[in-house]
């Protein structure tokens, strides 16, 4: 679509590398402690329910955002890329380290063996990452497969990270505002309840 590969999945590998340290993050750490047993002292702390959510998923969208603050400095030693919209920017990487580090939490909470938790990251979390876009504009599938990627909630971050970058876009950026939005109080809540 008259943009260089490299300048076209740059932002792309920014934001898969947010969503998998974001999910692997609470989901991890979760894990390890119900897998030591020094879960108890997470649950005996006086916090409650909606400090815990608070924290875990907090946690996880710090090291997504790090992660990929890394990752782009990496990426800018070798490419000239100029950021279109500061606020996409923002927006979609919290966005996405929001829904990465909710689904994570909830994985965490969910798994009872890490084989649970890698069969969730192996056969989802990684397939969905890789289908959304990262490597190719969907507007280039054919039709099935672009009703496929619409139904992605991964695509809509990873295509408004890349608008950000390079202001342009295969899908309305307000629908996808409004699905992230949506999916993310959702996953917040389930947190919060699971919690």
């Amino acid at each position: 679509n008259g943009v260089g590969l490299a300048e076209f999945i740059a932002p792309g590998l920014i934001m898969m590398t947010m969503l998998q340290n974001s999910f692997a993050n609470s989901a991890s750490s979760i894990g390890q402690a119900k897998s030591q047993g020094n879960i108890v002292d997470v649950l005996m702390a006086p916090l409650g329910d909606f400090e815990l959510t608070i924290g875990y998923i907090g946690g996880s969208v710090a090291r997504g955002l790090i992660c990929g603050l890394v990752t782009a400095i990496g990426m800018f030693l070798f490419l000239s890329l100029e950021i279109h919209s500061f606020f996409a920017l923002i927006f979609y990487a919290i966005m996405g380290c929001l829904m990465m580090g909710s689904l994570g939490t909830i994985v965490g909470i969910w798994a009872d063996k890490w084989d649970q938790q890698q069969g969730i990251t192996n056969f989802i979390v990684l397939p969905m990452t890789f289908l959304s876009g990262t490597f190719y504009s969907i507007s280039r599938l054919p039709e099935f497969w672009q009703n496929f990627a619409i139904f992605n909630p991964f695509f809509y971050n990873i295509d408004g990270f890349r608008f950000a970058f390079l202001g342009k876009s295969d899908s309305s950026l307000i629908v996808g505002s409004i699905t992230l939005i949506i999916i993310n109080f959702i996953l917040i809540f389930l947190c919060y309840l699971m919690f």
